[in-house]
């Protein structure tokens, strides 16, 4: 699951379809609260926790999110 703001995009979950069905509505609210606070980090902190290797930046097409 991904959810993305105008400069970021969160990806908090992932599971293969064939491993298990849809995600319940409280899931969803769960981890829609969890991106929400991904989507608040202001930069700085952003870099701490992927420095850390608490966070894992992903790159797309050889450019990053992180100005």
């Amino acid at each position: 699951m991904a959810f993305r703001s105008k400069a970021r995009n969160v990806f908090v979950y992932g599971f293969a379809k064939n491993e298990r069905g849809n995600i319940d509505h409280d899931e969803l609210k769960y981890w829609q609260q969890v991106a929400r606070s991904f989507l608040q980090i202001d930069e700085t902190s952003l870099n701490t926790l992927i420095g850390k290797f608490e966070l894992m930046e992903v790159v797309c097409h050889g450019e990053t999110g992180i100005p």
